[in-house]
């Protein structure tokens, strides 16, 4: 969007979410939620089988390894402390939130040090938008290519006379509106930067809805128990470990190929396989669940990783149960 002129601010809203669907920097915003996946396959002595996941892969616009290459921003750090006009914009956002009965959210400060540089990028070269000036990379992209974990983002951008007015616009707009008012989304990162010819500001509002991070060892066992829920004595359990290093290999072939696919073959005994996605460790599908409770032995392997297809991260695991199924 061209720099406006004196007499009306500029806004621009683009919504993110896991599988990045971008609206234009002109128009309302879009949103489409990923969906985590999973595809399962029971394993009879002597059989082996591939079977690819059958549901519709999520839309994305993220180019495979783009989290750690072409990065406009390659030393994105936290900002410990919000400006006078940034926490008044974190204010404002808040106000707007609990009085309709809604969360306030909590400011982040690795999102403002993202929204900070975007700002800066934008103020250079005097424009509007959700897109690097450097490579033309938009906020899902920026956000990418940081080690934050995110399940959804949003961004917000505008330029006016204050913040109080470059408020006031982004609310009558119904693209912005929903960002600020989104309930799933969280945090929020503010920037606000006084332009460097007259003292108007560019305001940068980052949101996400933030994901703990877990190493893969603990991610594996927050799912180990979610699954002992279902069966007391979950924990008595054998591992076969020899399986579980065989999963870790799988694992990660399974995210290089970009593809939910369950490629456990013949070598590991009877019983049931799950390959699937998370956002959340603690919440394994409820077909493992259920399963679990007729379980003999177990071996699990879990990898997060930012992808295409999940560009703000995902777990990707594979779980085999040991029984007749």
């Amino acid at each position: 969007m061209a720099l406006p002129g004196r007499g009306r601010g500029a806004a621009a809203a683009l919504l993110v979410t896991l599988a990045l669907a971008c609206a234009a920097p002109s128009s309302a915003s879009d949103r489409d939620d990923a969906k985590s996946e999973s595809s399962s396959t029971v394993l009879k002595p002597g059989e082996s089988r591939n079977s690819p996941s059958t549901k519709s892969l999520p839309r994305a616009t993220i180019t495979p390894g783009s989290a750690t290459r072409l990065s406009p921003y390659p030393s994105v750090s936290g900002v410990t402390e919000p400006n006078a006009d940034e926490k008044l914009l974190v204010e404002l956002i808040n106000v707007e939130r609990t009085t309709r009965g809604l969360k306030a959210v909590k400011w982040d400060g690795l999102l403002s040090g993202l929204a900070r540089m975007h700002g800066a990028d934008m103020r250079a070269v005097r424009k509007a938008s959700h897109n690097s000036a450097e490579d033309g990379a938009n906020f899902g992209t920026r956000l990418s290519r940081t080690p934050y974990r995110a399940r959804a983002a949003a961004e917000n951008v505008a330029y006016n006379a204050d913040v109080v007015k470059a408020h006031r616009a982004l609310m009558l707009s119904p693209g912005h509106r929903r960002n600020i008012l989104d309930p799933v989304l969280t945090a929020v990162g503010t920037a606000v930067l006084t332009d460097t010819k007259d003292d108007w500001v560019w305001v940068v509002e980052d949101f996400a809805t933030p994901m703990e991070h877990v190493s893969d060892d603990e991610a594996e066992q927050l799912m180990r128990e979610s699954l002992s829920k279902a069966r007391s004595r979950w924990s008595s359990l054998p591992e076969d470990k020899a399986i579980s290093r065989k999963l870790d290999s799988l694992v990660e072939e399974m995210i290089e190929s970009g593809t939910v696919r369950n490629a456990v073959g013949s070598g590991v005994g009877e019983g049931w396989t799950l390959a699937f996605t998370s956002l959340d460790p603690t919440q394994p599908p409820a077909s493992a669940i259920e399963r679990a409770a007729k379980a003999e032995g177990y071996a699990l392997a879990v990898s997060f990783r930012k992808t295409s297809r999940y560009p703000f991260g995902a777990y990707w695991a594979i779980l085999y149960l040991k029984g007749t199924y």
